[in-house]
């Protein structure tokens, strides 16, 4: 992900960088991807239900990224975004900015909390894992206006997986849920 959105420092010119993790360069969004890809391999390896586990580690993944958050915060200062005259904003070199790892924070400790509340009345196996990423999907793609990210056609190399993500999401949530949760209306 941080390769799609920093592509004209690596390409033609460092392209060897790419491997120098070391370095930083490394995207949550592509860690989630990645980490959802390879669990799928192993489970299915071992002839393991990919859906069950799925909603088992769904709310590990959001408390999990919530306390990433905080070492963001702690170690390089939390993503400090765009300018703002907003009361919350931290003052960096003279200039009140978004801090957008508070933002994550407080976004992912929420999903943590509707994903821990529905995790005994899910509706059908997958339905966790799905929420999850409909959940951070919608309000991560909110908070990258904050960030000072490079932008393509107006949004962030981030945002464009977001909204292929949440349209994913998003259809397996809804496809699944269709005539299971029935609203009465009085």
């Amino acid at each position: 992900m941080y390769v799609l959105g920093s592509w004209s420092y690596f390409f033609p010119n460092d392209i060897l960088s790419i491997f120098k993790i070391w370095e930083g360069g490394l995207s949550w969004v592509g860690g989630l991807i990645g980490g959802i890809v390879a669990g799928f391999l192993y489970i299915r390896f071992n002839k393991l239900k990919f859906w069950k586990y799925a909603d088992a580690v769904a709310p590990s993944i959001a408390i999990g990224h919530a306390i990433g958050r905080i070492g963001c915060i702690l170690g390089d200062g939390g993503h400090v975004g765009k300018l703002t005259t907003m009361p919350w904003g931290f003052l960096v070199n003279g200039e009140i900015r978004h801090v957008t790892a508070w933002y994550g924070l407080i976004i992912e400790s929420f999903n943590f909390f509707i994903l821990w509340k529905l995790r005994k009345k899910k509706y059908y196996d997958g339905f966790l894992l799905m929420l999850y990423i409909l959940l951070y999907s919608t309000f991560r793609f909110i908070i990258d206006f904050f960030r000072v990210d490079p932008t393509y056609y107006y949004l962030t190399a981030t945002q464009w997986i977001l909204i292929v993500l949440f349209l994913i999401s998003g259809y397996f949530l809804f496809k699944n849920l269709k005539g299971k949760i029935k609203i009465k209306i009085k």
